[in-house]
């Protein structure tokens, strides 16, 4: 199990169907610790979805599911909390932003996290 090994889900939403609702379904059943935030509130599983990054969260690896016009209000948490990965998800590809969080020394992918996590990659 990967119980220690936290994952962030941003843009998480509660709407069965979603991306983000069916990563953070795949993460917990992976075994993974999971905080999910999203503005639609819910619960996923058991995990709720917050409406902020809490301020303890240190995640190794944050799940980027926020449309490109909506990410730039979480740079500088993501920048302070410094996780190891930052997985932007088909469609949410944000150049400027992926370059802020390189020059943080945050590694930056463009991919998949469903398609990483049927191959075991995640």
């Amino acid at each position: 199990m990967n119980e220690t090994v936290e994952i962030m889900v941003l843009g998480a939403s509660s709407k069965q169907g979603r991306y983000s609702y069916l990563a953070v379904r795949r993460l917990i059943a992976k075994g993974y610790k999971v905080i999910a935030v999203g503005k639609t509130g819910g619960e996923i599983d058991g995990v709720p979805v917050l409406s902020s990054i809490p301020e303890d969260a240190h995640p190794q690896t944050v799940l980027m599911y926020l449309a490109p016009e909506n990410q730039s209000e979480y740079l500088e948490t993501l920048i302070k909390i410094k996780p190891w990965f930052v997985i932007f998800s088909p469609g949410t590809e944000f150049p400027e932003f992926e370059d802020e969080l390189r020059k943080h020394g945050i590694q930056v992918m463009e991919n998949c996290a469903l398609i990483m996590m049927s191959l075991d990659k995640l």
